[in-house]
């Protein structure tokens, strides 16, 4: 009896990963896994937003580059 609680009580914990992926994880009537809507956007922003910093960098280097010579 004291076994099976024990084990019961680890198999209840989850990760922290685990709880923040229920939250993004949306499941299908066919019981796919799928982020959700809110998951996506911060994803896309994350990304658009390093590309811009790339591009501005750049920019900047070619301005100091050109006023150097």
């Amino acid at each position: 009896m004291r076994r099976t609680r024990r084990w019961t009580m680890r198999r209840r914990r989850k990760s922290k990963t685990m709880r923040r992926r229920s939250r993004t994880l949306r499941r299908t009537r066919r019981g796919r896994t799928r982020w959700s809507r809110t998951m996506r956007r911060r994803t896309i922003r994350r990304a658009r937003r390093r590309t811009v910093r790339r591009t501005m960098w750049s920019r900047t280097m070619r301005r100091t580059r050109l006023g150097g010579q």
